[in-house]
């Protein structure tokens, strides 16, 4: 009896299947190698949707940019104003406090006579509406 080594089979079972795709004429592309390049594909497509996914979340967790603030301090300030109008309509004088308490809560309201002044400072943004109908907006502002 004689020492019988194993056998590597599958580079025979590969050299024949490439020699039967060479005498059929058909994809003459190694048959081992589909498995590989489809797991590159993956795992490429796998990385870029997790930096995509990332990103979004990073994005979404910043704070609001000073323009943002800007103009949703720009939105209260307005619905403030039109608080105090509405109420000033109903009763003939301006109301002692900002009848929105919600408003109330990021506006400041301030009267003085027959007018008002309007602020709101977030975020060192602040919107200003002076008695005389201005607004101002400043950034960098000392809350």
């Amino acid at each position: 009896m004689t020492d019988a080594k194993p056998t590597d089979y599958s580079a025979l079972i590969s050299k024949a299947e490439k020699a039967v795709a060479a005498k059929a004429g058909g994809d003459r592309r190694d048959p081992t190698a589909g498995p590989g390049r489809r797991r590159q594909v993956l795992v490429a497509a796998l990385a870029g949707v997790t930096v995509f996914a990332l990103a979004w979340v990073s994005s979404q967790l910043a704070p609001p940019g000073k323009g943002a603030v800007a103009r949703d301090l720009d939105k209260a300030v307005e619905l403030a104003r039109n608080a105090v109008d509405d109420a000033r309509k109903t009763t003939g004088e301006l109301p002692a406090t900002l009848p929105n308490a919600a408003l109330a809560s990021v506006v400041s309201y301030e009267p003085t006579g027959t007018q008002y002044r309007l602020a709101a400072t977030i975020m060192g943004v602040r919107v200003t509406l002076e008695p005389n109908g201005s607004k101002t907006v400043d950034m960098g502002v000392q809350e």
